[in-house]
C-alpha cells in the first residue's frame, strides 16, 4: 500500500472545478479523490495527477452532490479494477468479499437525515464523504479494521474499526476485487458518424438546468441538442457556450415537446429528460410525446426543523410528504413524529401539496394494519386534504442506542416482511386509501417479495435515471438535496402521478 495521502483543499488543485460550475473539488471532490487514491495503488497509474484524474471523474458529478454512486463504479473500472458494489445496510456480505478481494476499496460515509457519528462519537461526515481504504484486517476479538485514508479536512488517516468507530454509518462499499490491465477508455469517445447514436457527454444533474445556468452541463446540453437537430442549432446560435440563454431555451423546448408534450416544455432539464436523451437514437423515429406529470417533491421528517415553507413554495417545488408517525426500532411502540403537525400545517399553508407517510419495523400483518389505522388517524386529526398515496417506509434502522432495528434484513425473513407490508397495505385500502410503498432499489430486490405487493411504488435510487424494474409514482433520487427555505441538505423526489391525482379510493 503507498503511504501518500491527497488532500482535497492541497492548493495545487483546490479550485478546480467539480463538476464544471457551481462547486470545486476542495468541496464536492471527495469521490474523485477516493477513485485516485485507488488507482495510484497501480503500478500501471503511480504517476497519475490529481487534475487528470479529475478531467475523468467530472462527468460523474453534479453540483453540490459530488460524484454519483455509478461514477465510483466508471472510476475503479476505468483505473482497472473489477469492482463488487452493495448499499451497506448489513456488512456481512461486504467483509466475505474483502476475504478474496485486493482488500481496498471505498466507502461512503452516509446517513440518512442524520449526521454520519460512529458508536463511539466519532464524526464522519454531516452529509456525505467518500473514503478510500486500503487495507483491511479480522482481529482476535473478532473485529474488522479498516485503513483509511480521508482527503477531506477531518482527516480520518490510519485504523478504524468498523464494530466500534464505523457502524451505521456507511451507506456504500465499492471493493476493489481484483485488477486487471485493459485498454483504458478515453473519458470523450471520438463520434462513430454512421451509427446513428450521440457519442458525446450527457447532463449530469440532481435536480434541472434551467434559463440562467452555466457551466459544463449546459454545454452538454448545447451539443447534444445541436446532435439531436442535425446541425440546425448551431447553424442558428453558433457553437456550445455554456449559457442557458434564450437560444437553448428556444431548442430546449423543442426537445421537450418531441420528448413529453407541449405542456412538458418548461425549459427544465432533469433526471428523467436526460435518461430519455440518452436512449434516444437517430434510427429510432423521434419519439412520440409522453403525457405525464412531474414535479420536485420534499419527503421530511423530525430530522428537519425551521423551514420557511413559503420560500420552498416559491423554489419550484410542488409538494411535501411528511413522516406522520413511526414504530420504535427496537421496542415496537408507535409514536407521533415530533415534526408532524408543525410540517403538514406549515407546508399546506404556504400553498404546498401534502401527503404523509409511515415508519415500519412492524414483524407481522397485525402490526402492519396497526400502522395503517395510526397513520389514519393523524390524517384525520390534522383534517388537510392528502395529494399522494400513504406511503410506508421500510428500511434498516440503526437508532436507539445503536442497536438494530427489529425488522433489519438480519433479524426478519422476506416473507415476514412481506406480510407486514402487505398488512399495511390491505388495511389502508380498507381505510379508504390508496397504499404506496417506499424503499430502496435494493430492499425492493433482496428483502420484499414483490409478486405479493401490487401497490404503488416509491424507490429510492441516488443516481441519474431510477432502474427500478416497473411503474415507480415517485422516484427519492437524492437524500443531499438543497432548497431554498432550508438551510440544510433535504431528500427530494420527482413525481409521476396524475396531476390531479387523488389517494382517496372511490366507492
Amino acid at each position: 500500500m503507498r503511504p501518500e495521502i491527497y488532500k482535497q483543499y492541497d492548493k495545487r488543485w483546490k479550485d478546480l472545478p467539480y463538476p464544471g460550475s457551481g462547486s470545486y473539488m476542495e468541496n464536492s471532490g471527495c469521490g474523485c479523490m477516493a477513485v485516485y487514491h485507488a488507482a495510484i495503488e497501480r503500478d500501471k497509474y503511480k504517476n497519475l495527477t490529481v487534475p487528470k484524474c479529475r478531467d475523468y471523474m467530472v462527468q460523474f458529478a453534479t453540483v453540490k452532490n459530488g460524484t454519483l454512486w455509478d461514477g465510483i463504479t466508471a472510476g475503479l473500472e476505468h483505473y482497472g479494477y473489477n469492482v463488487h458494489w452493495r448499499e451497506a445496510d448489513s456488512m456481512d456480505d461486504i467483509f466475505k468479499q474483502l476475504k478474496s478481494s485486493l482488500k481496498s476499496g471505498i466507502i461512503l460515509f452516509a446517513k440518512k437525515n442524520a449526521w454520519s457519528v460512529g458508536p463511539d462519537g466519532t464524526l464522519w461526515t454531516k452529509s456525505g464523504h467518500y473514503i478510500y481504504f486500503g487495507d483491511y484486517k479480522i482481529e482476535k476479538d473478532g473485529t474488522h479494521w479498516f485503513y483509511l485514508k480521508d482527503s477531506g479536512s477531518r482527516d480520518h488517516d490510519g485504523w478504524f474499526c468498523f464494530e466500534k468507530s464505523m457502524k451505521g454509518c456507511c451507506r456504500n462499499v465499492w471493493i476493489c476485487k481484483s485488477a486487471k490491465d485493459k485498454p483504458v477508455p478515453t473519458p470523450t469517445p471520438t463520434p462513430t458518424p454512421d451509427d446513428g447514436h450521440y457519442h458525446g457527454l450527457y447532463p449530469s444533474v440532481r435536480l434541472y438546468l434551467e434559463p440562467g445556468d452555466k457551466g459544463e452541463n449546459v454545454t452538454r446540453l448545447q451539443n447534444y441538442l445541436d446532435w439531436y437537430f442535425d446541425g440546425k442549432f448551431f447553424k442558428e446560435c453558433g457553437k456550445a457556450d455554456g449559457v442557458y440563454g434564450k437560444n437553448t431555451l428556444k431548442w430546449t423546448n423543442k426537445m421537450l415537446t418531441d420528448f413529453f408534450g407541449a405542456a412538458e416544455a418548461d425549459g427544465k432539464v432533469g433526471p428523467k429528460t436526460i435518461a430519455r436523451m440518452q436512449t434516444y437514437s437517430k434510427k429510432d423515429p423521434k419519439p412520440a410525446p409522453t403525457p405525464s406529470h412531474k414535479g420536485v417533491v420534499l419527503d421530511v421528517s423530525d430530522f428537519q426543523s425551521a423551514i420557511d415553507w413559503a420560500k420552498v413554495k416559491t423554489s419550484g417545488v410542488e409538494g411535501v410528504i411528511v413522516r406522520c408517525g413511526l414504530r420504535g426500532g427496537e421496542k415496537g411502540d408507535l409514536r407521533e413524529d415530533k415534526m408532524f403537525l408543525k410540517h403538514i400545517k406549515g407546508a399546506y399553508a404556504a400553498g404546498l401539496k401534502v401527503g404523509v407517510y409511515m415508519f415500519t419495523t412492524a414483524i407481522n400483518a397485525k402490526e402492519g394494519k396497526a400502522e395503517a389505522v395510526y397513520a389514519v388517524n393523524q390524517i384525520q386529526k390534522v383534517g388537510l386534504p392528502m395529494s399522494y398515496p400513504i406511503a410506508i417506509d421500510t428500511e434498516n434502522v440503526f437508532w436507539e442506542g445503536g442497536g438494530k432495528g427489529r425488522a433489519n434484513s438480519d433479524k426478519l425473513s422476506k416473507a415476514k416482511r412481506t406480510e407486514a407490508i402487505k398488512g399495511f397495505c390491505e388495511e389502508m385500502k380498507a381505510q379508504g386509501y390508496e397504499p404506496m410503498i417506499y424503499a430502496s432499489l435494493s430492499w425492493f430486490k433482496d428483502c420484499l417479495d414483490m409478486s405479493k405487493l401490487t401497490y404503488r411504488i416509491w424507490c429510492a435510487q441516488y443516481n441519474t435515471t431510477c432502474q427500478y424494474k416497473g411503474e415507480v409514482s415517485l422516484w427519492q433520487y437524492t437524500s443531499t438535496g438543497r432548497v431554498n427555505g432550508y438551510g440544510d441538505v433535504v431528500d427530494m423526489n420527482e413525481n409521476y402521478l396524475p396531476a390531479n391525482y387523488d389517494p382517496r379510493i372511490k366507492r
